[in-house]
């Protein structure tokens, strides 16, 4: 987890995924990024820090289709014990597929020029 951490200082820890075979969908479903707060970022460059295991995994926001679940560390100052921050890490997920079940009408009248 710390080298996790000094990679998100040094470049904040924008993740974008790219899926080998070039498959953009597979690709969304893969894409993670991993953010520190402000404060994190703060704390860790001013004090001496240690950090909590990962959460366990947020549920997925959506009931079907893309959604997004988290998890998080939190970040200490190791001589006080006080939480200073957090890093979150985020990645798509998808409990089912929506389900696509629709009727189509017969087109309306024409409008009046």
């Amino acid at each position: 987890v710390p080298d996790l951490l000094e990679e998100c200082m040094e470049d904040f820890c924008a993740g974008d995924t790219v899926h080998p075979d070039g498959d953009a969908e597979e690709a969304i479903h893969e894409a993670q990024a991993i953010h520190p707060t402000q404060a994190a970022v703060d704390c860790m460059a001013d004090h001496e820090t240690i950090t909590s295991e990962w959460s366990k995994w947020s549920d997925c926001d959506a009931a079907c289709g893309l959604g997004h679940r988290n998890r998080t560390i939190t970040v200490t100052v190791k001589a006080t014990g006080v939480a200073c921050g957090e890093v979150v890490e985020r990645e798509s997920c998808e409990i089912k597929p929506c389900p696509v079940d629709c009727e189509v009408s017969d087109f309306s009248a024409w409008s009046a020029c």
